[in-house]
Formats: C-alpha cells, sequence, structure tokens
C-alpha cells in the first residue's frame, strides 16, 4: 500500500491541499486579526481623543481633582481599564490607577520609543502608530493608545507659546474580546478547512481508484503476463481517455512482440544451425594445424638431431687439425681453419635453440605446471656464467629482493628464458657490468637484467623479438648469435600470461625486464 502509486498521488495532493488551504486560512485569520486590531485602535484612540478634550478645560483652570473623576469616568464606562496623564518630562502626574502617579518612564519604553526614537518627539504621530499591544499582570493582552495634548491659546499663561506638547494621555484597553473572537475565527477556519482537506481528498481518492488505479492494474497484469511469455494476452480497454490509448498501445506492442519472437526463433534456429556447421568445420582446420604444427615441430627435431651429430664431428675434426696433432699448417691454413671453427660452433648453437623453441612450443598452454623458486633458477642460472664473465672482466651481480619468489610454471622453461637472457647481455658487453635483480611488484614475479653493453638502436627494437633477427651493430664482434635468444624467452613468457619489456641505448647499454604472475600463497 505504502508503494502504490494511489497512495503516493494522495499523499502529495494531500500534502499540497493541506498546504494551500492552511496558507489559506493563514492569510485569512491574519487579515480579520489585523482589521480587528485596527478598528480596536481607532476605536480606542476616539476614545483617548475625546478624553483629552473633555479634561483640557479643567487643566487650564488646575483641577486636578475634576479632571481624576473625569478620567475615572471614562474607566467606568469599560470600554478603558486605566488612564493616565503623562507631562513633558515622562512623569506620571494623574492616573486612574493612583500608585502610578509621580512615577516617571525612562523615554526607551517601548511605549515611548514610538515618538522619541531619534531622540526627539513626533508632534503629530499617525493614529495607527500611536497604539502599542502589551501583556499585563494576569497575562491578558492590552491596547495601549497615546494622544497627545498641545499646546493652545488657553494654555500660553502657564507655557511658552513655543513648545507645542504639554503631556500625553495613555489610554489602556483589554483585548480580552478582541482574543476571543480571534481564538472563534481561528477555530472555525481550523474546522471548515479540515473539512474540505477531507472532502477534496476523498474526491481525489474516488477519481484515482475509479479512472486511475483500474486501468493500470490491468496493464501491470497484462505486462507481468507478457513478462512470464504469455504473449497472447491482451487488455480489455475501456473510454478514450490516455489509459484506454495506452492498454491499446500495448495490445499492440504484445502483438507485434509476439510476431517478432516468432520470427527471432526461426533466425535463431537457423544461426544455431549455421554455428553448428562453422564449429564443426573450426574444429577440423584446428585440428589441422595441430597436425601441421606436430609436424613441424617433429621435421625441426628430426633434421636438428641429424645435424647435431655431423657439425659435431665436424667441429672435433677441425679443432683436431688446428691443433696441429696432425702436421703443421700455415698462417693462412690457421685463419681458414679458426673460422671454419667459428662457422660450425654457430651451427651448433643454432641447432641447439631450435630444440629450445621446439620444447617451448610443444606445448603453448602446460597441463602440468609446479611452483618454482624464480630466485633459484635465477641464481643458479648467474653461477652457470659467472666463469664466462670473469674471463671477459665483467661484474656479474645477483640482487634478490626476498626469496623465494614463486611462480607457476616449468622449470626447463624458465631456465630456457634466464639462460638466454644471461647469455645475451655477457656476450654483448665488452666491458663493465651485468645486473640480475629479482622482486615482486604489484603482485608479478619480476626480472631485471641490465648491462653496459653495446645496446640496441632505437630502430632495431620493435624487431628484436623476430626469429633470427640480429641488429647491424653487432656484426664487428667475434660473438656470432642465431638471432634466437629473444624469441625463446618472449615465447616463454607468454606462455605463462606474463610480459616482457626492453630498454636500451645505442652504445650505453641494455635492461630486460620480465613479469610473470607470481603464485599467490
Amino acid at each position: 500500500m505504502w508503494y502504490s502509486l494511489q497512495f503516493k498521488v494522495m499523499a502529495v495532493v494531500g500534502a499540497i491541499l493541506i498546504a494551500s488551504i492552511a496558507l489559506l486560512l493563514a492569510f485569512t485569520a491574519g487579515t480579520h486579526e489585523r482589521q480587528l486590531l485596527r478598528n480596536t485602535t481607532l476605536h480606542t484612540s476616539r476614545i483617548s481623543d475625546l478624553a483629552a478634550r473633555s479634561i483640557q478645560p479643567e487643566m487650564v483652570a488646575h483641577r486636578a481633582t475634576e479632571i481624576i473623576n473625569i478620567l475615572d469616568g471614562f474607566v467606568q464606562e469599560g470600554e478603558l481599564t486605566t488612564i493616565r496623564l503623562f507631562d513633558k518630562e515622562g512623569t506620571i502626574a494623574l492616573s486612574t490607577t493612583r500608585s502610578e502617579i509621580n512615577h516617571r518612564v525612562d523615554m526607551t519604553h517601548e511605549m515611548c520609543i514610538k515618538c522619541h526614537d531619534d531622540g526627539q518627539p513626533h508632534v503629530q504621530p499617525p493614529t495607527l502608530e500611536r497604539g502599542r499591544i502589551f501583556r499585563g499582570t494576569d497575562g491578558l493582552r492590552r491596547l495601549a493608545v497615546i494622544t497627545p495634548i498641545y499646546n493652545a491659546p488657553p494654555c500660553y499663561e502657564c507655557h511658552d507659546q513655543n513648545q507645542e506638547v504639554l503631556g500625553v494621555l495613555d489610554a489602556v484597553s483589554s483585548l480580552e474580546g478582541v482574543d476571543r473572537a480571534i481564538q472563534r475565527v481561528r477555530s472555525a477556519a481550523v474546522m471548515s478547512g479540515g473539512l474540505a482537506i477531507l472532502f477534496a481528498w476523498l474526491g481525489v481518492a474516488f477519481v484515482l481508484q475509479r479512472f486511475v488505479r483500474r486501468p493500470v492494474r490491468r496493464l501491470l497484469h497484462g505486462t507481468v503476463r507478457v513478462a512470464e511469455g504469455d504473449l497472447d494476452s491482451q487488455i480489455t480497454v475501456s473510454g478514450q481517455d490516455e489509459l484506454a490509448q495506452l492498454s491499446a498501445a500495448f495490445n499492440a506492442m504484445t502483438a507485434k512482440l509476439k510476431r517478432a519472437g516468432d520470427q527471432h526463433a526461426r533466425w535463431n534456429q537457423q544461426l544455431e544451425d549455421k554455428v553448428r556447421i562453422a564449429t564443426s568445420e573450426l574444429e577440423t582446420a584446428n585440428e589441422r594445424l595441430r597436425e601441421a604444427d606436430r609436424r613441424r615441430l617433429e621435421f625441426i627435431r628430426t633434421v636438428v638431431h641429424h645435424l647435431r651429430a655431423p657439425v659435431a664431428g665436424m667441429q672435433s675434426f677441425l679443432r683436431l687439425i688446428t691443433s696441429q696433432v696432425v702436421g703443421e699448417l700455415t698462417p693462412k691454413q690457421q685463419q681458414q681453419l679458426d673460422r671454419a671453427d667459428r662457422k660450425c660452433g654457430l651451427l651448433l648453437a643454432t641447432v641447439n635453440d631450435l630444440l629450445d623453441i621446439a620444447a617451448v612450443l610443444e606445448d603453448r598452454s602446460p597441463r602440468v605446471v609446479e611452483s618454482v623458486d624464480l630466485a633459484a633458477v635465477t641464481a643458479a642460472c648467474v653461477k652457470q656464467f659467472a666463469h664466462l664473465a670473469e674471463q671477459k672482466g665483467l661484474t656479474l651481480s645477483l640482487d634478490v629482493a626476498s626469496p623465494p619468489i614463486y611462480v607457476l610454471a616449468t622449470c626447463r622453461d624458465l631456465e630456457f628464458a634466464v639462460a638466454n637472457l644471461l647469455s645475451n647481455a655477457v656476450h654483448y658487453t665488452p666491458h663493465g657490468s651485468v645486473r640480475v635483480a629479482v622482486g615482486q611488484q604489484n603482485g608479478d614475479a619480476v626480472l631485471t637484467v641490465s648491462d653496459t653493453g653495446i645496446g640496441i638502436p632505437g630502430s632495431d627494437l620493435p624487431h628484436c623479438f623476430r626469429e633470427f633477427y640480429r641488429g647491424e651493430n653487432v656484426t664487428p664482434y667475434l660473438y656470432e648469435g642465431t638471432g634466437l635468444g629473444l624469441s625463446i624467452v618472449k615465447n616463454v613468457v607468454d606462455k605463462y600470461g606474463g610480459k616482457i619489456d626492453l630498454e636500451s641505448e645505442l652504445g650505453t647499454g641494455t635492461t630486460v625486464t620480465v613479469s610473470i604472475p607470481a603464485k599467490v600463497t
């Protein structure tokens, strides 16, 4: 109920009605109250003026007793409760309340401030501004109106002609009757306003129930049936208003949905048939590709195995001849045979690298992996290259942040990758150092190999991971690589979902950073 549209609309309408009628009643009651107070102020002012004129002859004659009697007479008539006569100094000269006589009033008092707000008296203040409302000691409201007593020719004998105001008459009347009238008006306004709100609210509720809630419920039930799959559902249309038009549009939409659903089912069936055929063809093509890969790798292994033994034999025979065991050689013969020996060594290295690539590519997504300590594998590889680095006069260092650092891989693949990185760094660094670091960053095991070698030209960096690619600046060095090292590393890193980053500056050195997801412990 609390979340229904009818309740929300009725709540909003009720709030608007209450606010509107409350504002209207407040305005009406306020206007009536101000009018009553205005009339009472004017009436009291007229009585005060009459009293002032009545006592003026007695004031000229200095008959204080007669003045008091006149003022008491006005009070006894019941319309006033107190009348005071102030002199120009603010002292109560005469009063119907005898205890107030000779009391002095401060000019900052509320009864004086209206005429003395700027320090100088206002000689002729407006009538409505002469009144003030205050509460007496009994808690009832009272209205007091001041009437200035002006200087006149009969008074010139005792007062300076330049003095315009001789004193002030303060007439006080009770507002008890006015307050009762205001309370009656307020009570009647609240009652009539409440009844108006109630009847208006009931009328709105009836209209909502008859012309909004019922059609909306029919629409809601129809929508639920359509959501459940009943596209044959239709809503009864009655009338010609907006909700009736919405119901008709809903029926038309349901019919279109049914037609579209039938067509979609046909298309879906056709698509499933085509996908089934395409999947079968794709599986066949994938199987052919896998078979081609197997044959290619098998061919590489076969060729490599057939090449390794003859090449190794050739190299051994060449080294036997160059050792001059079988006879002395001329310098030119020695030079040519040494060159042939280097070429055999390069060919043998190429054969071994091809075997490594075949081993890596044989299973791109290995089903069997193990928890391998990258720090331990790196330390073992560094130890293997320590002697070669020492022969070249290089400083080979290893920094491990927090061993062990585990990754899910095979130990053989990691050894391939680390060994190739160290081989490149040591062979292409003529002097200086090779620094190796292993650590963790953002959930990855990170291996960094930095050298102070010959570096790589910027134009060659995008091609460094291609198989058999070698930069032109490496040709002057005696070491002739195969161009497969970084390709092997890239294949290993991709195999385990890692990434490799290469930074180099010609003549300064190269830094290779490998990141592989670390094992979550």
